[in-house]
């Protein structure tokens, strides 16, 4: 009988050019065995899909150097063309072969050169809120005789659990601003007062970032010092010492209202 490349199901290859095949690992119809420094690569002809297989295998195994070609007559394999049987071929018993899958890694994963534009600066902006997310107010701008008016209402105990800075005093003290920090407290209740929520890095209540960052990250962009406070505003951002804020008392606010410096 005139045999074809279509009645092979059998090929011997070098073991170290296996990764050939390594697009091949899906197809569950393909087995080997390896046997020293060489791979015996079987396949069957029990499925709808083999006829496919056994055209991409071929294609796979040709080209390959020193391959050799086996067919499967009556249950012995032959050398196509060849009338005696070919006895290298090792038997294909439960744990002598396993599946193409489980000895070739995947075929090497084409790697896009990276794009050589540059990348594009993005600034940091402050920008309306606009997903409905409320935020704790942590800390207060205001004027000083607001502040003031407030302080002498207010309980000594509740002044006292605030920390507040304000500028050097010229002019009218009253219109000077005050920031107020609350420490586990509650702010003033100031109407005209600007509320900030955030730790280390203030924003306006009811706005955001753009883009959203880590309160490290936004420090970092915008130069912060280890001892400074951040205040973004929509239009300006501030960095403030923290040592120019102290603890608030009465006097100490009155005294600035008088025309003195903070105490």
């Amino acid at each position: 009988m005139a045999e074809t490349w279509q009645d092979v199901r059998c090929a011997r290859i070098a073991a170290a050019d296996l990764p050939a095949l390594a697009d091949l690992r899906r197809e569950g119809a393909i087995h080997l065995a390896i046997d020293g420094p060489f791979a015996w690569i079987f396949w069957d002809d029990d499925s709808r899909e083999t006829g496919v297989t056994r055209r991409v295998l071929l294609e796979r195994l040709l080209p390959l150097p020193g391959v050799e070609m086996l067919t499967r007559r009556e249950g012995i394999w032959y050398r196509p063309g060849e009338h005696l049987p070919s006895f290298e071929v090792p038997s294909i018993v439960p744990g002598s072969s396993t599946f193409l899958h489980r000895s070739i890694l995947p075929g090497a994963i084409p790697i896009a050169a990276a794009n050589a534009d540059p990348f594009c600066p993005v600034e940091l902006r402050v920008v309306r809120e606009d997903r409905g997310l409320a935020r704790p107010a942590s800390a207060l701008r205001c004027r000083l005789g607001d502040l003031a008016r407030w302080a002498d209402l207010a309980p000594t105990v509740r002044i006292e659990s605030l920390l507040g800075a304000w500028c050097p005093i010229s002019g009218d003290p009253g219109a000077v601003q005050a920031l107020v920090i609350a420490r586990n407290a509650s702010l003033p209740e100031i109407p005209d007062g600007s509320r900030y929520w955030g730790d280390s890095v203030l924003i306006p209540i009811g706005f955001r970032t753009d883009p959203e960052l880590a309160e490290t990250s936004m420090r970092e962009v915008v130069g912060a010092l280890p001892d400074e406070l951040v205040i973004l505003d929509t239009a300006s951002r501030e960095l403030i010492p923290r040592e120019a804020f102290r603890t608030l008392r009465r006097a100490g606010i009155r005294t600035a209202m008088a025309g003195g410096g903070p105490s």
